[in-house]
This record gives structure tokens, C-alpha cells and sequence, in this order.
């Protein structure tokens, strides 16, 4: 059962990673976005939704090891 645990423990390591990554990578999108709207308001709102969302995913992919290390505590394990 032990290396079950262990491949999975690493895969959500490389999820984290790669979520993470993403989230940063789309936060400077939308930050190059928002320099390059010069004024347009239609290009800052959807600057500026980027970056909402890019910053909700990074939170997400940091809370998601409390969220496991929470569920692994309740399932007992």
C-alpha cells in the first residue's frame, strides 16, 4: 500500500508544480495585458479577468495540500 501512497503523493507534487507554473505564467499575461491596453477599457477588463483568475488558481493551487493533508486527517489514514 506504501507505494501507492508514495506515486500519488509525487503526482500531486507534479500537479502542484504544474498548476502553479500556470498560474504564474497567466499572471504575467495579464500584467503584459494590462500595460498594453494603453486606455482601452474593453482590453483592461479582460486584463484585469485574467489576472483575477490567474491569482484564484494559484490559490487554489496552494490550499490544495491543506485540502489533502484536511481529508486525510478526517478519513484517518
Amino acid at each position: 500500500m506504501q507505494p501507492i501512497i508514495n506515486v500519488l503523493d509525487n503526482i500531486q507534487k507534479l500537479l502542484l508544480l504544474g498548476i502553479g507554473s500556470l498560474a504564474l505564467v497567466m499572471l504575467t499575461v495579464g500584467g503584459i495585458r494590462y500595460v498594453l491596453a494603453q486606455g482601452d477599457q474593453e482590453q483592461i477588463r479582460h486584463a484585469k479577468h485574467t489576472v483575477r483568475n490567474a491569482l484564484l488558481g494559484l490559490a487554489v493551487a496552494l490550499l490544495a495540500p491543506v485540502l489533502v493533508a484536511l481529508v486525510k486527517t478526517i478519513v484517518g489514514s
